[in-house]
């Protein structure tokens, strides 16, 4: 399988079906496992599009690949933590999960997106 935008694109996509999910499950009462399940989830996704995102910050010369390596290091020690947290059973961290992945989503991963595709449409 190749790396391509389609790739980068389709996997932020599943990240937010998956920040809208978060969003309902919060809403339930003993969401905990389900919250954990969309943790696991969210972070196979992010490694996708860390991965995705890194090629094309190389490929194409993108001064930000620096924060972009110092941002994807704190986003996995962060997610840890909550997961570390949520797995000891405390689950009124979800919210603030919740809300981390969501800030993370919307000024780092759709600001790093934008970037990419505008060096690979000025590229064509």
């Amino acid at each position: 399988m190749s790396i391509t935008v389609e790739t980068l694109t389709d996997t932020k996509n599943k990240i937010a079906k998956l920040i809208d999910t978060f969003s309902l499950a919060l809403k339930k009462k003993g969401c905990g496992p389900e919250v954990l399940d969309l943790l696991h989830r969210i972070s196979h996704y992010s490694g996708e599009f860390f991965i995705s995102a890194g090629f094309f910050l190389e490929k194409f010369k993108i001064p930000s690949i620096e924060k972009h390596e110092t941002l994807k290091k704190e986003f996995v020690k962060e997610l840890l933590g909550f997961q570390q947290r949520l797995e000891k059973g405390e689950s009124m961290i979800s919210f603030d999960l919740y809300d981390y992945v969501k800030n993370w989503y919307e000024e780092y991963l759709l600001t790093i997106e934008k970037e990419i595709l505008d060096y690979f449409d000025n590229e064509l």
